[in-house]
This record gives C-alpha cells, structure tokens and sequence, in this order.
C-alpha cells in the first residue's frame, strides 16, 4: 500500500470518526455499515451445503480495513467500543488463522481498552460463558459456517456445512493462545488477574449460596446442570493453567502486579474448604512459590508476610496430599532460611559483611530484604540497627543500596515514620562512603529534592535537615543543584508555615554560602540572600534557631566578602597560558653506551 493510498484512508478513517461522534443518527449508521461487513459470515443468504462463502483473500482484505478502522491511531480511528460485540467473531477466525497480525491486533486493542475491575472481567464471563445474547447482541460465526483448508494448499476458505455438523467452542483456548504469542505481556497480565478474580467470584457465589441438587429426570437434564453449575469454571480453570506457564507473565507479576496477584490468593484462602477451590489454589499457590524463588524482596513484602498465619492453618488441616506438598516449599520461602531476631540478629549480621563473609555476601539481597522490613519496627533499638547494617552493606554494594533505600524513600505509599528512618539510613550510608559517595550526589540530591518539595511537614523538614548534612558531605560540591535549592528555600520561607521545615531551609542556606567557591559566580544573588538573612537576623520576633542561622549565613558572606576584597584584582584577572613542546630547553644527552670510548 503506497504512501498516498495511506494517507488517503486515514483521512477517510478520522472523517469517520468525526461522523460518529456527531450524533446518534451518524453513530447507528456506521455500525450498520460494519455489520454488513461480515453479514455473509454472520447471517449468509445461502445455506446450501458446500457453498463457498469467501476466499482467504477476500477475509485478509477485511481484516486489513478493519485494521485500518480501529488500530490505525489513538484519535484519528473509530472508538474500539464497537469491536466488543465482534469479539467472539474475531477469536473463531483466529483458532483458524492465528498468522493474521489483523485479528491480534484487533482483538488486543479491543481488550487493552476496558476498564480492568469492572468491565474487562464482566466481558471476559459473557465470553467464557458464551452469552451472545444481551445488550448489545454479540456477533458470531453463523452455526453453519466453518473456515477449512482449501484442496492441496494453506489456504483457508469459509463454507457452508451440513447441518449435522457441530464445530466445538474453545475460546478458554484461544484466547490464552493468542495472549502468549503477542509481545504486550502487561495485557495477558491484566487478563490474567481478570480471569482470576472471575474464578474467586465464581468460587465465592457458589460457597454463600449452594444450589440444591434437585432429581435429574434425564441426561439432557444432567448436561444442562452440569453446564450451569461447573462449565464456566472448568473453562477458567484451563485458561489460567494455560497462562501459567507463559514465562513473561511470572515477570510481569513479580515485578508490577504482585500485590493484586496475592490479595486474589488471600481471598481464595478464604474460600480453601469448598471442595471445588482446592485445584485452583494448587495452581496459584505453585506459582506463587516460583514468584518467590525469583524475587528475595517479594518473600519478605508485607502482603507476602500476611498470608504465613492462612498458609500454615490451611497445612495442619488440609487432607489433600498435593496441597501439602506444595505448601511446604512456600512456608519455606516465607520463613526464610535467615531467621534474624529483631533486635539482636540484624545487628550480628554486621561483622560477617564488614569481613565479606562468602556465606553472607551469597545472600545480600535476602539481607537487604530483611532490613526493610524490620525498619518498620517501632522500637529504637531495632531500626538502628537495621540503619546500622545498611551501612555495613554499602561497603558491598553501594549502587543497590542506595538506590533501594531511594525508591523506598520515595515511596508515597509507605507510612510517615517509615520514610523519616529510611531517610537516616540513606545519610548513614552516604556517610560511611565518604568522597565515595560524590559518585551518586544525583540519585542522593535527587531524592532529598524530592522529599522538601512534600506536602508532609513533618517529611518536608526531615528532608531539608538531610540536605544540609548531604552538602557539608559532598563538601558542597552542588553547583549543578544550586538554582533549583535556592529557588526550593525561597518558597519554604516565604509560603511555608512550618517552623521546623523553615529552620531547615534556612540551614541548608547557610550550608550553600559556605560552600560558594567564587562569589562573583553568584554575584546577582547575594544582594537578594544577604537583605534576607539581615531581616531575619534583626528580626526580634523571629524564631531563636532561625536568627542564629541567619547569623551564621552572615558570618560566612562576610568572611567570603573580606577575602574577595583582599586580593588584589590584577591577580585575580591573570591567567597563564603555557604550551608545552615549544623552544624549551633541550636536556644535556648523554653518549651511547658504544661511544664513550
């Protein structure tokens, strides 16, 4: 397809587009237009047997434009809404043709844009369920109609069966089929936590309210309760063993959707004495330890931690034996194989890194695990330990330290007094590097930067305090930073009504004055700082701590100004210029050792 006939069809599609959203008359027409599309697959005039209804190539041509429609841009196609209603349509040409790139991307597109807690789960039961009938109508292949192989080729062609025949509905495998051949593994994630949700609720509803098993007159009986009761969860049950072993999706979870993966395994615990939940929660339970054998800092995550007390009632009373074998593992990795004690093992731990102990360093990411969890511990003595080992840590891995404890600092998520301690650990760490640490002043500045402009007081205050610490130990090495502290400064103390954060500010000030190398560089700013540090200092009614840093900043500029004006300018202006390999004196050379005689 050349350039021109492109540019020509996406104009078409965004008129399109523009109709639709114009109103209700333009919308309905459109979706007329699209159902006649597949009319002669949907609701064939002729049904004679053997009739050919379309060649393989008359199929690619409409998945092409279809393409085109929905998938061409974000804006500039129709709204993928329509292609809900074609989605069964579009997964029973897929089992036939899975090498069309059309229906994956149509049918990915169609998924990756519901709604993940309500409307990707009630679409994925309408499909597992099969339920073509409702608002809207969904559109499927005709009964009749069936895609074979043509005569002596690869080709695919669309006929008229008999009307004896039955062709089987296997979208649970489809579908799972067609997630793991297409490279957006964060949508076979989504669908995956879809379908999980849907087993527990299907589990759940049948648990609070258990059917009564009436007498079957007749086997046609016996299928259509059977059908009701178990089908859909069969249906699931073989989706999710299917998506299991998609190895992209065990990253996926371990990496990004760990917490709703576990809360879904916490409510299916719950749920462990129906008999009918014991197959999936074998299935997710093994998965689950695989997660763990991958991620030492998802072993010891506090959603983790809570499923210990569950997982070890459900093995003293579960009878079935390859629930238990499967529990053992897992209580392994939860328990861990370092049993720290609170408040006396973590700080044992210290002398066996601080000697590179090999035992010790081969389980270093256990260890820092470890470490962030009990810094959530309330008593003193626990978390400085835990402070004190990080900085026994960062002797062995400096880079992994500090940016761990930096995004657990970040964290907004986490509680207050668990960022303020993980803050002291972060300044305890970079102290035990020294100079060293000059190498990281980016993910360091960048993280106190981050905490000053918080909402938190508290947090705020913290973070300026930590600042004025980190510049004395980056021996003021912040030129880079220098615009974007003053700037951070200058609305704490003009807007800010905390007086601890203001005392900081201030402090962090007076650390950034006496660590100015050339005054001249900072020249058109120290009218403005110098009118502000006299104010406050003047300022009887101002806080006492704050009046002494202002007078320190006072004393620093003045001794910085005495020093500038005593040298003499010329000797400030000179600078010297040597190359080095013109008319310099040549060294005296002495003879070769053959020619002395």
């Amino acid at each position: 397809m050349n350039v021109a006939r492109l540019d020509t069809l996406s104009a078409a599609v965004l008129s399109l587009r523009r109709l639709y959203e114009l109103n209700a008359q333009n919308r309905q027409q459109i979706e007329h237009i699209l159902y006649e599309d597949w009319q002669p697959l949907l609701a064939p005039e002729d049904l004679l047997s053997g009739i050919i209804i379309w060649q393989q190539s008359e199929l690619s041509e409409r998945l092409q434009l279809w393409q085109q429609l929905f998938c061409s841009s974000s804006v500039a196609c129709l709204p993928c809404e329509l292609l809900v209603q074609y989605l069964p349509l579009l997964l029973q040409l897929y089992q036939q043709l899975p090498s069309q790139q059309s229906l994956t991307a149509l049918i990915t597109r169609c998924l990756d844009n519901r709604e993940v807690k309500l409307e990707l789960p009630a679409l994925l039961q309408r499909l597992f369920s099969w339920q073509l009938v409702g608002e809207p109508t969904w559109q499927a292949l005709h009964a009749r109609i069936v895609l074979l192989p043509a005569a002596d080729t690869d080709y695919v062609t669309a006929k008229v069966a008999p009307v004896d025949s039955q062709q089987p509905q296997e979208i649970c495998r489809v579908l799972p089929t067609l997630l793991m051949a297409c490279p957006d593994h964060a949508l076979s994630c989504k669908v995956f936590l879809a379908l999980l949700s849907l087993i527990v609720e299907q589990l759940d509803a049948a648990q609070s309210a258990p059917q009564a098993a009436d007498l079957l007159s007749c086997e046609s009986e016996l299928a259509q309760f059977l059908q009701n009761r178990y089908q859909l969860k069969l249906e699931l049950l073989l989706a999710l063993q299917q998506l299991v072993c998609h190895a992209p999706l065990k990253s996926q979870l371990a990496l990004e959707q760990s917490k709703p993966f576990i809360a879904q395994i916490a409510k299916l615990l719950r749920l462990c004495q129906h008999p009918e939940a014991e197959q999936t929660l074998l299935l997710l339970l093994l998965l689950l330890s695989e997660l763990l054998e991958r991620n030492e800092q998802l072993q010891h995550a506090d959603c983790t931690q809570r499923l210990r007390l569950p997982l070890q009632q459900l093995a003293a009373s579960s009878k079935n034996v390859l629930l238990k074998q499967a529990l053992q593992p897992l209580l392994q990795l939860l328990v861990g194989d370092i049993q720290a004690d609170v408040s006396i093992d973590i700080g044992f731990q210290r002398a066996p890194i601080r000697s590179k102990d090999a035992t010790f360093l081969a389980q270093r990411h256990r260890i820092i695990a470890l470490a962030l969890a009990t810094l959530k511990h309330k008593e003193s003595y626990t978390f400085l330990n835990c402070v004190r080992l990080f900085a026994a840590l960062v002797h062995v891995m400096e880079a992994e330290v500090l940016e761990m404890l930096s995004d657990e600092y970040l964290a907004e998520t986490a509680e207050l007094d668990y960022r303020l301690v993980v803050g002291e650990a972060i300044l305890k760490a970079a102290q035990e590097l020294g100079p060293l640490c000059y190498r990281y002043k980016s993910v360091l500045l960048n993280c106190f930067l981050h905490g000053a402009r918080s909402s938190l007081d508290e947090f705020r205050s913290s973070a300026y305090a930590n600042l004025a610490q980190l510049c004395r130990l980056l021996s003021y090495q912040v030129h880079s930073f220098f615009q974007e502290l003053l700037q951070l400064i200058d609305n704490e103390l003009s807007t800010g009504r905390y007086l601890p954060a203001k005392r900081g500010a201030l402090l962090v000030l007076a650390e950034l004055l006496a660590g100015m190398v050339s005054l001249l560089d900072h020249q058109e700013l120290l009218l403005p700082i110098y009118r502000l540090l006299r104010a406050i200092e003047s300022a009887e009614s101002c806080d006492s701590q704050m009046r002494q840093h202002a007078a320190n900043g006072l004393k620093t500029l003045n001794e910085k100004c005495r020093e500038l004006l005593s040298k003499d300018p010329m000797e400030q202006m000179q600078q010297e210029i040597r190359v080095f390999g013109i008319k310099e004196p040549q060294a005296g050379k002495r003879g070769h050792i053959l020619e002395l005689n």
